[in-house]
């Protein structure tokens, strides 16, 4: 590392020891990191759309591997938001409040049907949205 560089290094360290409120400024005005962060994440968002709508495309003229395979990604990102908002729910109801409709396991066992009732109250699902919980029927007519 150059005699220059090194100074220049020290003196940002003192500013943001004198300043303890600007390091966090700085990491406020870069949102996301950099910008190649920021292709890296877009990147992989489109792959990851393109995969699974190739595998709905199989599965749907009769694919049974694609069927399968779409299952278990189905299911381990059901597993996955319920981690999430057990974990983020601050980040999951800015979605969750707005919609009447979550992902989620169905089962015939009545341990899922509470885990599901106690996952819904904890995601306030639909308590900001113009849908009410107190019988509104999807079948209603508009």
């Amino acid at each position: 590392m150059s005699e220059i560089t090194a100074s220049k290094q020290r003196q940002k360290k003192r500013r943001n020891a004198a300043d303890p409120a600007r390091k966090k400024r700085q990491r406020i005005a870069r949102p996301e990191g950099t910008i190649r962060a920021m292709e890296v994440k877009f990147h992989t968002h489109a792959e990851a759309k393109e995969g699974i709508a190739g595998l709905i495309q199989l599965a749907e003229g009769g694919d049974e591997m694609s069927f399968v395979l779409l299952s278990m990604i189905a299911g381990l990102a059901v597993g996955a938001l319920e981690s999430i908002a057990k974990q983020r729910p601050h980040l999951v109801r800015a979605h969750s409040r707005n919609t009447f409709v979550w992902p989620g396991f169905i089962s015939r066992k009545s341990a899922f049907k509470k885990a599901n009732e106690e996952l819904m109250k904890h995601l306030q699902l639909g308590e900001g949205s113009v849908y009410s919980r107190k019988g509104w029927q999807p079948s209603a007519p508009s």
